[in-house]
């Protein structure tokens, strides 16, 4: 019986020590079988600093309340981006009216703003206004041009402005001044600082007569 007792002694000894291996042969089991899955925190979603919408060969145009077109905006493309609802504009080229001034924009890029609506020509900026006469006292402004870069227009305002430096070109004169102001609407320019002009007497016309 001792005898007996004892053996059975040494069996469960030996059952006991076996129990961990038993365990971790399960756990590796397990784990080959029931790889760990990384679960993320919150739902992916796609980035607000991606554009909602892409627009090509886009034209729009502007009415104000009486239904007279204020501004037509043509360009290459459009994207619109929701975070802060701005448009990024690739080649846009504008067109202004206001009663008697017309103005033609064109530039690199683009970015238009709302709430106020404002355009901000980036790289370099091309605008012409056309030559005007008052019917009141029928006076007559020259068309002008004017290159420069980082141009913004505030539609809201009927206004133009820029910090950098520009470039003005009218029959006869040529200025140059580090910042620009404009009414839209008047036409009138505002020179900011550092102005140079240079005044260009027109030619007198070749004479052609033959002489004998």
């Amino acid at each position: 019986m001792v005898m007996a007792s004892g053996q059975s002694a040494r069996g469960w000894s030996g059952y006991w020590l076996l129990v961990p291996l038993i365990l971790a042969a399960i756990l590796v089991h397990n784990w080959v079988e029931q790889p760990e899955t990384l679960v993320p925190e919150a739902p992916m979603a796609i980035s607000e600093s991606q554009a909602d919408y892409l627009l090509e060969d886009f034209t729009t145009r502007h009415y104000d309340a009486d239904g007279m077109l204020e501004y037509l905006l043509v360009g290459a493309s459009l994207a619109h981006y929701p975070d802060d609802g701005r448009a990024e504009i690739s080649r846009p080229e504008m067109t202004l009216t206001r009663e008697l001034n017309h103005w033609s924009v064109t530039a690199e890029s683009g970015r238009l703003t709302r709430q106020p609506d404002v355009i901000t020509l980036l790289g370099d900026v091309h605008i012409e206004r056309r030559a005007q006469t008052a019917r009141e006292n029928d006076s007559f402004a020259p068309p002008i041009s004017i290159v420069g870069s980082n141009i913004v227009i505030m539609l809201d305002d009927d206004q133009l402005s820029t910090g950098d430096r520009v470039r003005i070109e009218s029959p006869g004169l040529v200025v140059e001044a580090d910042g620009l102001r404009s009414s839209i609407k008047e036409g009138k320019l505002e020179l900011l600082s550092d102005v140079s002009a240079r005044y260009e007497a027109a030619r007198p016309a070749a004479d052609t007569t033959i002489q004998r």
